[in-house]
């Protein structure tokens, strides 16, 4: 007998607002510790829709990397609690077998450094391939499209290329290589951690280039992750802003930069050089709180020069602030009379 779709599952009302590509709900990550388990990550939400670019910022230890690495479930260390729903599939819920399967093909992970990501033994051809080997794909076939993909990511004569060692290529050219190996099945989600760390401004700009590129030809959905504002400024749609394992902002680019909500946003844009403006830089004072010895309260409040009584004793629950979602007792668009 067969059934009636039309019935059975009736169409969404047309003004329904799409499913998003990544929902990412209450992601908590703890690693074993001297005394106990040590959360990295704390209570994360996050959504990255089709074809968007959300940007994942923080100062180093802040949980961005630990963050990427467990939406693919790579460190079996870490305990992992929360959902993480792709297409409406729950990637926590996978067992490891199916979640090989998802690993490259569905969600992608390119890497800071080529150097530790490049097998220097392994030609570069096969390297590109493997990514479609290990999900069945022909090795013809994988040719072919690791050929393809290399062409089109700017490698020269890249059939040629392919029996090359990743020594023969330039800083540049290895970067190209580690994306080509992330995006070469096509995935839903590319995941960049520091993709552009230790190259110049010019190659910098060509690898975000290429990326931006691939999310309007491939409708792939990327979350960028970096310690550096001024690449996301140029890249990202939405940003979310990390510090000690929580999100503290999350708001669009445009209206973060220009008014950011959370003291710790404006420490970091402040931090940053800008060709507009000749105010002189203002680093944060102080050092990040360790996770083994994270402050009650709002763990920024040791370092923020706006904390008050309350900022110590109780955590600041996230909340909409104007066009962002901030966790701070006393957001600075308040003080301002904004």
């Amino acid at each position: 007998m067969r059934l009636d779709l039309a019935t059975a599952a009736p169409e969404a009302a047309p003004d329904a607002a799409p499913r998003p590509l990544l929902e990412i709900r209450g992601l908590t990550v703890s690693y074993p510790g001297p005394t106990g388990p040590v959360e990295i990550v704390s209570d994360l939400d996050l959504t990255v829709g089709r074809a968007e670019r959300v940007a994942i910022v923080g100062e180093s230890g802040s949980g961005k990397s630990v963050t990427a690495r467990s939406l693919l479930r790579l460190d079996r260390r870490a305990t992992v609690t929360g959902s993480l729903l792709l297409d409406g599939t729950d990637l926590l819920a996978l067992g490891e077998k199916e979640m090989r399967s998802y690993r490259g093909r569905r969600i992608a992970l390119m890497l800071q450094d080529p150097m530790t990501t490049l097998n220097p033994v392994l030609t570069v051809g096969s390297q590109v391939m493997e990514a479609l080997r290990v999900h069945g794909v022909g090795k013809a076939e994988a040719r072919r499209r690791a050929i393809a993909v290399l062409d089109r990511l700017g490698i020269p004569d890249a059939a040629r290329r392919m029996r090359a060692y990743p020594h023969e290529f330039s800083g540049g050219m290895r970067q190209r290589v580690c994306l080509a190996m992330a995006i070469v099945a096509e995935p839903d989600l590319l995941i960049a951690d520091e993709p552009t760390t230790a190259l110049d401004v010019r190659v910098q700009e060509q690898v975000l280039t290429l990326i931006d590129s691939l999310v309007d030809e491939l409708g792939m959905g990327v979350i960028l992750i970096t310690h550096d504002l001024g690449l996301v400024a140029g890249f990202a749609e939405r940003v979310a802003v990390m510090y000690a394992g929580r999100r503290v902002e999350t708001g669009a680019v445009d209206e973060l930069y220009r008014s950011p909500r959370h003291p710790y946003t404006a420490g970091l844009l402040g931090s940053v050089a800008r060709v507009d403006r000749d105010d002189p830089l203002r680093p944060i004072p102080g050092s990040p709180v360790m996770p083994t010895a994270r402050p009650v309260g709002c763990a920024f409040h040791v370092r923020c020069a706006h904390a008050e009584a309350d900022c110590g004793v109780e955590r600041p629950e996230i909340r909409l602030v104007g066009h962002s979602d901030v966790a701070c007792h006393h957001p600075l668009a308040l003080r301002e009379g904004a």
